[in-house]
């Protein structure tokens, strides 16, 4: 058996030229956009668009790891809330999800305890201003965290301001939201916790 013998019975039939043949119409013609004139890299303005961020060194997707843009909202939009994905610890889980059940969603518990802790994370975990030297910008240190044992994904969601409010008290305290978001839950549902606790 010949695979091609359909093809040489088409030829034969195209060539014959009194039989019937079949013609098909060539696809229509697709509209092409005209390409964006080129940039002048001299006089040109910095683009003030942005694409979401990669995740954080440490594996944080929430892309908090550059600087806050006033177009850019931490994590995904779904509806009228944001999805934010944190790494947080084992034992936090355990605080969040036992807190859970009085403020009816995980969001709604994650926000209470960074209201709750606001002032202690201002206090305690501000960092101390650093001075450049010479010519030598000044030092900055990582916004990883250096261990996390049992660490999972943990998706929540907030409002879109309360998704900035926590952008910008990361930036401020120079850590990732995921970190953060653990610090804020272990003291605030842990045993320091000047509420005694839940």
């Amino acid at each position: 058996m010949d695979p091609l013998e359909s093809v040489a019975k088409y030829r034969q039939q195209e060539a014959a030229g009194g039989g019937r043949t079949l013609k098909i119409a060539p696809p229509p013609a697709i509209p092409v956009a005209p390409a964006p004139p080129p940039a002048d890299p001299a006089g040109a303005a910095p683009d003030d668009t942005r694409t979401p961020a990669p995740a954080d060194a440490d594996g944080d997707p929430s892309g908090a790891g550059g600087p806050v843009g006033e177009g850019r909202i931490l994590g995904n939009t779904r509806g009228r809330k944001q999805l934010l994905y944190v790494y947080l610890p084992g034992p936090t889980i355990q605080r969040l999800d036992d807190a859970r059940p009085g403020h009816g969603t995980l969001g709604a518990a994650v926000m209470a305890a960074l209201r709750g802790s606001y002032e202690w994370l201002l206090d305690t975990h501000t960092p101390e201003p650093v001075e450049a030297v010479g010519p030598f910008p000044a030092v900055r240190g990582p916004k990883r965290r250096q261990g996390l044992e049992e660490g999972r994904l943990k998706p929540f969601y907030v409002d879109p301001g309360e998704a900035k409010g926590i952008d910008a008290l990361a930036g401020q305290l120079e850590m990732s939201p995921s970190e953060l978001v653990t610090i804020a839950i272990d003291f605030w549902y842990g045993d320091r916790s000047p509420a005694g606790g839940s």
